[in-house]
């Protein structure tokens, strides 16, 4: 598996894996990206999965 963001990695057979979630199949419509949270005074960047 390779890291795409940190805690989000995917492997070549078409599954991913994510933290909170555990592991996932991909599907077409799946977007990854990055959300910025403020956690306390720091602001964080924290993976997303969003579908179109």
């Amino acid at each position: 598996m390779k890291q795409q963001f940190i805690g989000l990695f995917h492997c070549k057979c078409g599954t991913s894996w994510r933290r909170d979630i555990g592991f996932f199949e991909r599907t077409p419509d799946m977007v990854f990206a990055l959300e910025r949270k403020e956690v306390g005074s720091k602001v964080k960047q924290l993976p997303v999965i969003r579908n179109k």
